[in-house]
């Protein structure tokens, strides 16, 4: 494994020169100071095209290359995210959900990364093209807890309780997220235990609806801690064949393994 992981690491640093163009080193060795400090603003100067600034990180265009971008970590946050983005086992095994890394600092300073498409729509929309089970605004009303909910929020709550039964063991009629699935009416003057039972069977036929795709996302999460929250519309994407990528991964929790 340890020859492996070298290799992978050989292979992301391979030809940079010449595949992210002819300055490309030399200008990431003149900008070095300034993005230790958090700063692109000599990345600009020598013709990086500014695509998005973020809290955690700058993304940046090549110039004359539309095959890749630039993303420089503006803080510790996001110097985790891009070592994050470059870790060679998420590589692996979660190809299909996260874009390729094609080279990185040593210190994850920056990482050059497949350009993506940005989703330009809102989240129900890209919740209902790629997870289209949650998307089914008359099932919220009539079958879960929160009727009143936005797809979004439905998507999030029950993606962050499937988390938590991959990491703490699935407990069936006890699992917390039965209450998802258990409409107020239902649930009045019932205590949470009574909840959870009267929600398993409706937690069960849901998932049956939910896609192989889904069940991938859910075990990325679960493996990096993906924080929920942050998998909103101006963080999610498309590669040319219209296929979902996740353009930013938010970890931040303690003890999250990294390849």
């Amino acid at each position: 494994m340890k020859l492996l992981m070298e290799n992978w690491r050989n292979y992301l640093k391979e030809d940079e020169k010449e595949e992210f163009g002819p300055s490309f080193e030399e200008d990431i060795k003149e900008c070095d100071r300034g993005m230790q400090l958090g700063g692109t603003l000599c990345l600009v100067k020598k013709g990086y095209k500014m695509l998005g600034e973020g809290s955690f990180r700058d993304t940046l265009a090549l110039p004359g290359n539309d095959q890749y971008v630039l993303k420089v970590a503006t803080n510790k946050k996001g110097l985790r995210m891009n070592e994050l983005e470059a870790d060679f086992r998420m590589q692996r095994n979660y190809a299909e959900l996260v874009p390729k890394t094609y080279g990185h600092a040593k210190d994850y300073r920056w990482v050059v990364i497949e350009r993506v498409n940005p989703w330009k729509g809102n989240n129900e929309a890209w919740i209902k093209a790629f997870f289209p089970a949650f998307a089914d605004m008359e099932y919220i009303k009539q079958k879960t807890y929160y009727p009143t909910q936005s797809v979004w929020e439905f998507f999030k709550d029950v993606s962050e309780k499937m988390v938590e039964n991959i990491k703490e063991g699935d407990e069936g009629k006890d699992s917390s997220l039965n209450i998802e699935f258990v409409t107020p009416e239902e649930g009045k003057g019932k205590n949470n235990r009574e909840r959870r039972e009267m929600g398993y069977e409706r937690r069960v036929e849901f998932e049956k609806t939910l896609s192989p795709f889904y069940k991938r996302f859910i075990d990325l999460a679960a493996e990096y801690n993906i924080e929920f929250w942050d998998i909103v519309d101006r963080n999610v994407g498309t590669r040319d064949d219209d296929s979902f990528v996740i353009l930013d991964l938010s970890v931040f929790e303690e003890g999250a393994s990294f390849g």
